[in-house]
């Protein structure tokens, strides 16, 4: 699809986080976005990982296919009703994110090989 689409990208330990909070607080059904409140383009996220796997050149080819007429141009929240009612904040950057997601799939990968 289109990977020049900005998209909201929190890491799911933020999530879980947020999760817990409202659980354990008195929100009484208050609805609220999970979210970090900034996007990022998945082409960013494709440069970054890239980076951290420390590949000098890759070719990043789109599937026409999968390309949707309707996509939204950017899709973000707003976590500021979140934070207002368990003090949430996100706290895991990108890349830290990116980095762990990377060290995860890499030993997954490592220990397959054996």
């Amino acid at each position: 699809g289109n990977i020049d689409v900005p998209r909201d990208i929190t890491d799911v330990r933020d999530v879980a986080r947020a999760y817990r909070l409202l659980l354990t607080g008195r929100q009484n059904g208050d609805i609220v976005n999970v979210c970090r409140g900034l996007s990022i383009s998945l082409r960013e996220v494709i440069v970054r990982i890239v980076r951290i796997a420390g590949i000098a050149d890759i070719e990043v080819k789109v599937d026409q296919g999968a390309l949707r007429s309707h996509d939204p141009s950017d899709i973000f929240g707003s976590h500021k009703k979140l934070t207002e009612l368990t003090g949430w904040q996100p706290e895991i950057g990108y890349e830290k994110m990116l980095k762990d997601i990377y060290n995860y799939w890499d030993t997954i990968i490592k220990t397959l090989k054996h």
